[in-house]
Order: C-alpha cells, then sequence, then structure tokens
C-alpha cells in the first residue's frame, strides 16, 4: 500500500508536469506533491507504517507549499500576477497539504 500510494502521487506529478508544462519550483502545487512524494518513498524505504508515513509526507507538503512564498510565478494563474503573488503561498500547493494533513489525521 505505501509503494502504491507513491506511484498514484508519482504518476499525478507526471501528468501535471506534462498538461502544465511546469515543473518543481514553477511556485505551483508541484512544490507540495514532489516533496510530499519524496517523504512517502523514504518512509516505505524505512518500513515505516502507513501513520507515520502519512504524518511525514503532509509535514513536507506543508513544507514544500510554503517555499513558494519566496518563488516567482512562471506558469498557471499566478503567472499572470507574479509581482503580486510574490509573498503568498501558491493556492495550489496550499491545497496538496490541506489534503494530504487531512488523509494523515484520517488515517491515524
Amino acid at each position: 500500500p505505501r509503494l502504491m500510494a507513491a506511484a498514484l502521487v508519482r504518476a499525478g506529478i507526471k501528468g501535471i508536469e506534462r498538461a502544465g508544462e511546469a515543473g518543481q519550483g514553477d511556485r505551483t502545487m508541484l512544490d507540495a506533491l514532489v516533496p510530499l512524494l519524496e517523504a512517502l518513498q523514504s518512509a516505505a524505504q524505512r518500513g515505516e507504517p502507513p501513520v507515520a508515513a502519512a504524518a511525514a509526507a503532509a509535514a513536507a507538503a506543508r513544507t514544500g507549499a510554503e517555499s513558494t512564498k519566496l518563488m516567482a510565478a512562471k506558469v498557471g494563474r499566478a503567472g499572470w500576477i507574479p509581482d503580486r503573488a510574490k509573498g503568498n503561498v501558491d493556492a495550489g500547493a496550499h491545497a496538496v497539504a490541506v489534503v494530504a494533513a487531512a488523509v494523515a489525521r484520517a488515517i491515524s
């Protein structure tokens, strides 16, 4: 199940990268999803239980989302207003962090 979750997140990331022509560092939800994936993979390699993996993934997503405050928007809706977006967390990255936290709470 842990590797399946990581595989699903990885597939989602690839789809977003392809459709949105975006990558990590472009101030999108990918800035929360990529660290979330890395945390899931790391937890799986250590054999951590799902509760711990979900908590680590949620924390990584939150940290990734917060990092978007300092990024210049290059793509997506914030790309239309890059100067006004700076200093605020990207909405998509924030949504990923909120969902990840909800999942972590639900399985704890």
